[in-house]
């Protein structure tokens, strides 16, 4: 089974265009290792990692894919990117995910998550 699904995810992927946000953080980051194994062409947009040994630069996979440093809330900025790149599949991952944090902005954790 896992030959099959491995199979099917390459051959969806390989030469695809595909944008990811969030892709500094844990999920970001696994994925964008996953869609690189598969060959697609890969574009981030995220925040830089807050902490230097954070999974992202760990695995040394800013060289994988054109990152893009930005807040998701920068509306131009992100447009400008993903228009740039015009991709063929887009990865939402953008959040802030620490239930702690988001007790301490409220409003910046709607924001992001939600709108």
């Amino acid at each position: 089974m896992e030959a099959v699904v491995s199979r099917h995810f390459v051959s969806y992927y390989s030469g695809k265009k595909v944008f990811v946000t969030g892709h500094t953080g844990f999920k970001g980051t696994w994925l964008i290792s996953c869609l690189h194994l598969a060959g697609a062409h890969i574009k981030g947009y995220a925040l830089e990692p807050e902490t230097t040994d954070a999974l992202f630069h760990t695995m040394a996979t800013g060289f994988l894919l054109d990152s893009v440093i930005g807040d998701i809330r920068d509306k131009v900025k992100l447009q400008e990117a993903i228009t740039s790149f015009q991709p063929d599949i887009v990865f939402h991952l953008a959040a802030q995910a620490l239930v702690r944090r988001s007790y301490e902005i409220p409003a910046e954790t709607f924001d992001v998550n939600v709108v």
